[in-house]
């Protein structure tokens, strides 16, 4: 029996890599991702860092399953950690370091932008 097949056409065809990337990690629940942002000073790219992905596919990510921006959430975040020391009778001083402003004049200033009213 003869073959017609040239000795290309014999060898077995080329093992390629497969082009499919592994699945990104998945991001933080809501509990472990506030106290994340707090160790991290609710900054995105030490954030993503730590979650195992770029800046960039964390936002997405992020995006996607929370439905706003990093950004967003953790000011929504920094609002209700001020409330709750407003509550427990914590001076804007304290407050500020806490949630890592420069200082009370930065935190009073986020908070009018935000809430359209005066801290005090």
């Amino acid at each position: 029996m003869s073959t017609n097949l040239t000795p290309c056409e014999a060898l077995p065809a080329p093992i390629r890599p497969s082009t499919r990337r592994a699945p990104p990690p998945p991001l933080p629940n809501p509990a472990q991702l506030a106290a994340l942002a707090r160790l991290l000073h609710f900054k995105i790219a030490p954030i993503a860092k730590r979650c195992g992905l770029c800046e960039r596919q964390f936002l997405r990510q992020f995006r996607r399953r929370y439905g706003r921006t990093p950004q967003s959430y953790f000011n929504r975040l920094r609002l209700g950690l001020f409330a709750e020391g407003r509550r427990a009778g914590k001076s804007d001083k304290e407050l500020a370091q806490e949630l890592s402003f420069w200082d009370a004049s930065h935190l009073c200033h986020f908070v009018k932008h935000h809430l359209k009213i005066t801290p005090k």
